[in-house]
């Protein structure tokens, strides 16, 4: 990492020696600390997300009730199949693949309808009389299909990380979006 004159040029310390700043907090790889982090909150969604999924489908195996189901296969395709498809399909070396494509394509799928799910929780629990919000259900299950078509189709013709980002961006802000209302509204 070059240094500019008067410090780091990552941290802005001033060094008393000729090489980079090694400080894991301020200094040295910015992006790996942030990226390690970023790794422990993925993980740990996953793995909360997968046990209380199967702690309510064995709840929704005993009541036969559908709020039950809902959430807890919503969440194992969130959480356990999504996340770890999308995952694995951009990983190094499946990248630009069609392998790649194909995993990342049936991961973001999976997440999505898991999202579907938690809309049709909200709606059978908490508005069950009402006919605008099944109607919300049906409008956010075509937007997370349109959502998951078109960060797919942007996605696949790119071969690197960096090229696919881009491209990317507006279909993913779209599908966090879609999903961040999905829990605002069950929260409402």
């Amino acid at each position: 990492m070059p240094e500019r004159a008067g410090g780091c040029q990552r941290c802005g310390r001033r060094l008393k020696h000729p090489r980079p700043c090694s400080d894991p907090l301020v200094g040295g790889n910015h992006e790996v600390g942030v990226q390690a982090l970023g790794l422990v909150g993925v993980v740990a969604m996953m793995a909360v997300g997968v046990a209380v999924g199967l702690r309510l489908l064995h709840l929704a195996g005993r009541t036969r009730q559908l709020p039950e189901l809902c959430v807890g296969l919503g969440l194992l395709l969130v959480c356990g199949l999504g996340h770890p498809f999308a995952v694995a399909g951009r990983v190094a070396g499946l990248v630009g693949t069609g392998l790649g494509d194909a995993l990342f394509g049936l991961g973001v799928g999976l997440a999505c309808a898991g999202i579907a799910l938690i809309y049709t929780f909200t709606w059978r629990v908490f508005r069950p009389g009402a006919a605008w919000a099944c109607g919300v259900v049906v409008l956010a299950a075509l937007a997370l299909a349109a959502e998951t078509a078109g960060i797919v189709r942007a996605s696949s013709g790119a071969r690197s990380l960096p090229e696919i980002l881009p491209l990317t961006r507006p279909w993913a802000l779209a599908i966090v979006t879609t999903t961040a209302l999905a829990f605002a509204w069950t929260g409402a």
